[in-house]
């Protein structure tokens, strides 16, 4: 697994943009300042780590082949924690939105091919496996799917 530092990532044009040194990296994490990890396997870009320390502190994009999002997540800061807040997932024709709540409600939303909304179900479930250990500067293992827990 290789690492790879940028300001942003640009997902019209499915790539990143100003890179940057692992050390300027460090830095932008240590003064909370966004960044993105390109995490490659086998050279091939694999998932996007976009680094926010907002109200979301962190997004995962899962890349196919072609460098196109077929699946992101969303994680907030709960205590020394996070927490999986969002997961879209698109298949051949629609956009599957879960939206999770921190005692077990969740949202379902489904978007057809023009982003029109088709459904919205609620359910409750449970969420404990959601939770994921804080990332570290150059360790985003406990919110790839190496680890992936739920």
């Amino acid at each position: 697994m290789e690492l790879e530092y940028y300001k942003v990532w640009f997902e019209y044009r499915r790539e990143p943009r100003s890179p940057l040194t692992k050390e300027e990296a460090a830095k932008a994490h240590e003064k909370k300042t966004p960044y993105v990890v390109v995490v490659k396997d086998d050279g091939k870009m694999k998932w996007v780590v976009s680094v926010n320390f907002q109200s979301y502190y962190c997004d995962v994009l899962y890349l196919d082949k072609n460098a196109e999002k077929i699946e992101s997540e969303g994680y907030i800061q709960t205590g020394d924690q996070l927490f999986l807040r969002d997961r879209r997932i698109r298949d051949s024709k629609n956009l599957i939105a879960y939206l999770f709540e921190t005692d077990g409600k969740v949202r379902r939303s489904v978007f057809g091919e023009d982003d029109q909304l088709l459904e919205v179900t609620y359910d409750e479930l449970d969420v404990s496996s959601h939770y994921r250990d804080m990332i570290q500067f150059g360790n985003y293992t406990s919110i790839l799917p190496l680890e992936k827990k739920a």
